[in-house]
C-alpha cells in the first residue's frame, strides 16, 4: 500500500508536519499490509 502526505508549512519544523504525520502514522500502525509513506514538503 502507498500513502502519500503533503505538509506546506514554511517554518522549520513546519507546524503543518505534525498534524501531516499523526494520521500517516496511525494508518501504518493499522494496516494489515505495509505501508509506504512518501512525504512531500511544499515550501
Amino acid at each position: 500500500m502507498r500513502l502519500g502526505v503533503v505538509s506546506a508549512g514554511l517554518s522549520v519544523p513546519s507546524s503543518t508536519r505534525l498534524p501531516a504525520d499523526r494520521p500517516a502514522a496511525a494508518v501504518v500502525r493499522r494496516a494489515p499490509v505495509p505501508v509506504d509513506v512518501r512525504v512531500v514538503d511544499l515550501r
